[in-house]
């Protein structure tokens, strides 16, 4: 991904040589990065004033109703009466207008954030790509991370990401310490048991570029902007016809259309962008590493399991049977109880599958995208009313769930085969999965579902030469269900061996549809609706002249309310009735009132020292107020010069899903790794694994995160070297009171170091001999606190006598980071009689990183250890453009890191091992005839290959839980071929 730095200059005026209203000017590089692509241009404006460089982005992000939709035909009306009245004439004449824009990071009209590091993605760079997930060109970058939400992580490691949406972190600071903007207004949340902004609701087309800000930003913003601000720029007065169509092809298969149409008029553009994408999926077995057998990269076989002398094996389609110590096979008998010489006969023969086999990597998806935009100029141009709405569907399917279960056969059931054991009863092992297939089967799959609507209303109004009024509303509507579908039983797994026995047969193969479509399949849905109305109003205008220009000033003030509602329900909930009867598990609703005023000075202290002040106050309705101030300085010492440096606080307000338990709070049992040095026994040697009850969800009474941020950088432009362009940033976070499931709580128990520094968050809680599986009332009394909790000590309770503790995770307010980089961007571009060679670089070091597991704890430094950001990020590009053609090759670089997780194969503890870096090469071709220099077809024609991981290199093999690869850095599909067409109108 190309990354161009943006370059802060201090305001003076600018006056732009324009045909169609605030259309860009050509820089004298154009040619290099092609139509679409951003640049920073500077020119002559009065003799006495400086050379001139300034970011043009629209900031009239609109959103609202059909009577939007009125206003602005009336007022286009109205404006062609005018325009007709006084004869406009000079429509081909050059003008000379003054850019009202306002930059990502500032409220300052024509600035870009004094201070700051920021980046741009331009169209072409999205075009040059292999996917078409907005989310997925911030992951890429350098200053990005893969700890975030994602789709292919597996259920139950995605932190609550049932929806399968996707999120965006940058420096690996957390999802919602990233602050998402489209045209520099917010999105209404989203999530199920998480909540979080997913920008992969536009068509690619309607983007005209992408700013990240690497500053914390809340005192222009308010919440989230702690690490720094992405904000997807849309196209403005677009005019035309634009067609674009992708097809992607690795592991999966996606196909995408994104169509894009716009006209103008004399006072006025619309345009309206729309796009579906159609995307497979594939079972994880395609790749060993994902499966549970990994003996051959070095694991264990996680097909076979126990808890405390309860062993368990996923089973084939044949079941088997679990009896004096002994794994039996089960004949094939056609339904037939066999005898028990027939299970002795196939003692150690049972069946074994491995869920790479069953479950989905990531869901198939289909998406669609629409966006629109309408502008009307009113009042002799002095006014602007803009209706900006973005609406995303997203339909998905996958299968998630691992579909066995182990029951206990007692002598009562009609199954009981006489003579197997003299115990009271055996477990028995059945794979409704494998037996779900083919004639008969029941659909079983989730499916996801997610609506989202984002509408914004700008009105913009010039008060006079100097000052503006801006006035916005914005409305949001989230709808999203995530595991919607039928889902196995929780309560009732073993009805089918007593109760049902009519019903269900464990000795017959293959789908037993009135037990599975009644009984055993259940629904169980998890649904949420999100909904925001926000207002905010602003003046901006100059003040007073200073020696380096005017200064400016901006001031104002903003409302949100917002409203969440969570649903869990179906009939296979807590229900154990027979048969299981529709209920209601969670419903809980919450909302907030956040009143917010900023204000923000400009103040251009000299010709070479420019100084930016801003501050602001968010008063919440539930957990109180906050004020954040922001310093930015810019110092240009020479023409080529300039040094910069921002001081902020920021703060990240827990969001409404986090501060309600009841969307989530449950316990769950659990194998944590053991070394067995401390008070709490090993409970599988094997493994060297604990049985333990942890508990998930969230939290009452959280209270916001706060950050201190500050970052020092140049922009260097040397005389000497025409082309090249320079620019370092250091940056440095004291992140605290971060709001996190306690970290790594799977190592509580690894060592006794750990188990020290985890001591709050564990309670010791051997069960007593007396214990009865399932039956609460005999287990130790510390779980007694947890069973009336909804949703808790819930499914299946075999191994309960087993447990050894609790451990008390979920969120909290809990843990402090502190963190540094540096970061470099090297731009280059020279011309030779061949062609136009440009050469980008993007690298972020993380220096140090270090992390308090509670408040007040001792940081402990984390650089370069598994789960955590990685230091070394680097991706590099040489471009060269001759004619209609161009091409590139690019490396992307992730640096070693150690994998130090306690790991214990076949009962021995593996040391820690380093993981090795890992760089992927990628490459891009295209042809493009620019619109009104081509004939016929071919005008306005662009045809592109775009390949990742040119070589097919594999990920290195890092073991982790139930996989043997890190989603956090490394992906797996090997090479991706991606070939792109647009075609222009």
């Amino acid at each position: 991904m190309i990354v161009r730095p943006i370059a802060v200059y201090r305001l003076e005026s600018i006056r732009l040589a324009v045909g169609p209203f605030n259309e860009p000017k050509p820089t004298s590089r154009s040619g290099i990065d092609g139509a679409g692509t951003w640049h920073f241009y500077s020119e002559p404006i009065l003799r006495e004033e400086r050379l001139m460089k300034t970011l043009q982005i629209s900031n009239r992000l609109l959103g609202g109703t059909r009577a939007g939709f009125a206003v602005i035909a009336m007022l286009a009306a109205a404006q062609n009466a005018v325009a007709q009245e006084e004869g406009i004439a000079e429509a081909d004449a050059i003008e000379e207008v003054v850019v009202t824009a306002t930059a990502t990071g500032t409220a300052i009209r024509g600035v870009a954030p004094v201070g700051a590091a920021t980046l741009s993605m331009s169209q072409e760079d999205l075009l040059n790509t292999t996917s078409v997930d907005t989310t997925s060109f911030i992951r890429e970058l350098p200053q990005g991370s893969g700890l975030m939400q994602q789709e292919e992580l597996p259920t139950g490691q995605g932190g609550g990401n049932v929806g399968y949406a996707q999120g965006v972190n940058l420096r690996g600071l957390g999802d919602n310490a990233t602050l998402i903007l489209f045209d520099g207004h917010r999105l209404v949340g989203q999530g199920i048991t998480a909540q979080f902004a997913d920008p992969n609701q536009l068509p690619i087309s309607a983007i005209e570029r992408v700013e990240v800000v690497m500053d914390a930003a809340s005192a222009v913003y308010g919440s989230d902007a702690i690490a720094g601000v992405v904000n997807f720029v849309l196209r403005d007065d677009f005019e035309g016809l634009e067609f674009n169509a992708r097809t992607t092809n690795s592991l999966y298969q996606a196909n995408a259309v994104d169509v894009l149409g716009g006209l103008s008029w004399n006072s006025g553009n619309a345009w309206l962008g729309v796009l579906y994408e159609d995307r497979g999926t594939f079972k994880r077995s395609e790749r060993g590493y994902l499966n549970e057998d990994l003996r051959d990269y070095g694991g264990n076989d996680n097909r076979y399991g126990s808890s405390r002398g309860v062993p368990f094996v996923r089973p084939g389609a044949m079941p088997h049977i679990y009896a004096n110590r002994t794994f039996y096979g089960v004949p094939a008998t056609d339904g037939r109880i066999p005898t028990a010489g027939e299970v002795l006969a196939l003692e150690g023969q049972h069946t074994v599958s491995d869920l790479g086999d069953e479950r989905d990597y990531w869901p198939e998806r289909q998406r669609l995208a629409v966006s629109f935009r309408a502008r009307q100029n009113f009042a002799g141009d002095r006014g602007q009313l803009t209706l900006t709405g973005v609406y995303s569907e997203r339909d998905s399917e996958i299968v998630e769930f691992s579909h066995f279960e182990q029951s206990v056969v007692r002598r009562n059931s009609p199954y009981w085969i006489d003579g197997l054991t003299n115990a009271s009863s055996y477990l028995m092992t059945y794979s409704y999965f494998l037996n779900n297939e083919g004639a008969g089967a029941v659909d079983a799959a989730t499916r996801p579902t997610e609506k989202a609507l984002n509408t914004y209303l700008d009105l913009v109004y010039d008060l006079n030469d100097n000052w503006q009024l801006s006035l916005n509303y914005t409305l949001g509507d989230n709808d999203t269900c995530g595991r919607c579908g039928k889902r196995q039983s929780i309560s009732l797994p073993d009805a089918g061996y007593s109760t049902y026995a009519g019903l269900f047969n464990p000795f017959v193969q293959g789908p037993q549809s009135e037990w599975y479509d009644l009984i055993y399949y259940g629904t169980i849905d998890q649904q949420a609706w999100f909904k925001m109305n926000r207002g905010s109003v602003k003046l901006e205008g100059g003040i007073f002249e200073l020696p380096g220009g005017q200064a400016r000033l901006a001031f104002g003030a903003e409302y949100e309310g917002t409203e969440h509602r969570f649903l869990n329900h179906g009939t296979n909930g807590r229900s154990t009735s027979n048969p299981p009867a529709y209920g209601v598990v969670r419903d809980t609703t919450s909302d907030r009132d956040v009143s917010a005023a900023f204000v923000e000075a400009y103040l251009p202290v000299a010709d070479t020292l420019t100084v930016n002040l801003a501050v602001r106050n968010d008063d919440y309705s539930d957990f109180g107020s906050t004020t954040n101030p922001r310093l930015g300085v810019s110092f240009e010492p020479t023409d080529s010069l300039t040094l910069r440096a921002t001081v902020a606080e920021a703060f990240r307000a827990p969001t409404l899903v986090e501060r309600d338990p009841g969307v989530l709070q449950q316990f769950r049992r659990s194998n944590y790794s053991n070394d067995g040095s401390h008070d709490i026994p090993v409970t599988d040697s094997r493994r060297g694994t604990t049985y333990v009850l942890f508990k998930i969800g969230n939290t009452l009474g959280l209270q916001p995160e706060t950050a201190d941020m500050w970052t020092a950088g140049l922009d260097f432009t040397p005389e000497a070297i025409d082309g090249l362009r320079l620019s370092a940033t250091y940056y440095s976070v004291d992140y605290s009171n971060r709001i996190e499931r306690l970290p790594n709580e799977s190592s509580a128990l690894a060592n006794s170091q750990n188990r020290a520094l985890y001591d709050p968050f564990i309670r010791i809680a051997p069960q007593p001999d007396t214990c009865v599986a399932g039956d609460f009332s005999t287990y130790n009394q510390l779980y007694q606190d947890f069973v009336d909790v909804p949703a808790d000590l819930r499914g299946s309770s075999a191994g309960d006598c087993g447990l050894e503790a609790i451990i008390l995770s979920g969120l909290r307010n809990t843990s402090a980071v502190v963190q540094s980089g540096l970061d470099l961007q090297v731009n280059y571009d020279w011309s030779t009689p061949i062609g136009e060679w440009g050469v980008r670089f993007n690298g972020a070091k993380v220096l140090g990183l270090e992390r308090a597991l509670v408040p007040g704890g001792e940081l402990v430094e984390q650089l370069d250890r598994i789960g955590f950001q990685n230091s070394t990020r680097m991706s590099g590009r040489v471009i060269f453009r001759t004619g209609n053609w161009y091409a590139s090759v690019d490396a992307t670089v992730v640096g070693s890191y150690s994998n130090d997780l306690p790991i214990t194969v076949n009962g021995v503890a593996l040391e820690p091992s380093r993981v090795p870096s890992w760089t992927t090469l990628g490459a891009n071709i295209a042809y493009e005839v620019p619109l009104g220099e081509g004939a016929n077809f071919t005008d306005g024609l662009r045809v592109g290959l775009s390949v990742d991981n040119l070589a097919d290199r594999d990920p290195p093999i890092v073991l982790n839980g139930d996989r043997a690869v890190d989603y956090n850095n490394h992906n797996i599909f090997g090479r991706i071929w991606s070939l792109s067409l647009q075609k222009k109108f």
